[in-house]
């Protein structure tokens, strides 16, 4: 090989390979940014309709629309580490006067609940000291609760409504005050498709 030619050739296989580094740098940082979104199994589209953070609690509230319709979703997020959330389940007034159901309900004259609320995660039985029987509570963490709706209304223009929120998050030692029939006026957007 003649010494141009040698050099040509070098030149075209560090080129070669750059294209290749960079191309696989692309590809690891499409996949590294595609796997750290949230992945949302239930969900085809969302609209956040607002959030707050109150008593320990982080909550986020959207509408959602999938392939079983529409749902209100109220994502409720302990700020705390080791803190959980009673369950949807718990009576009103708690046991025994103690611990909160975490709720969510809406009202509205162009809205109604279509199902039962449902929870992202199953309940644990908790062995408080404060109760007989076991508490039923969701693991430490955040628990969504989805309620399915249904609009009664021309769904082109926004339609007003309320939610009404109750929840209480305590750890194996302390409990945060709860929060207890949260009102929140709300515009129900319409969902396109």
């Amino acid at each position: 090989m003649t010494p141009l030619l040698n050099r040509r050739l070098r030149y075209f296989l560090v080129a070669v390979f750059a294209v290749l580094m960079i191309g696989i740098g692309i590809l690891l940082m499409t996949r590294r940014t595609s796997s750290s979104q949230p992945q949302s199994q239930s969900t085809d589209s969302s609209r956040l309709l607002t959030s707050f953070t109150q008593n320990g609690v982080h909550v986020e509230i959207r509408l959602e629309k999938d392939s079983n319709g529409l749902s209100v979703a109220a994502a409720y997020r302990p700020i705390n580490e080791r803190f959980h959330l009673y369950s949807k389940d718990l009576p009103p007034g708690g046991l025994n006067g103690l611990g909160r159901p975490t709720v969510l309900e809406i009202s509205g004259n162009g809205v109604e609940p279509t199902g039962a609320l449902l929870a992202s995660v199953p309940t644990i039985k908790l062995n408080a000291t404060w109760s007989q029987e076991p508490v039923p509570v969701y693991p430490e963490g955040p628990v969504t609760l989805r309620l399915p709706i249904r609009f009664l209304l021309d769904t082109t223009s926004p339609i007003p409504a309320e939610l009404s929120l109750t929840y209480m998050t305590c750890s194996d030692t302390i409990c945060l005050p709860p929060v207890e029939g949260k009102v929140i006026p709300i515009q129900l957007p319409a969902l396109n498709g």
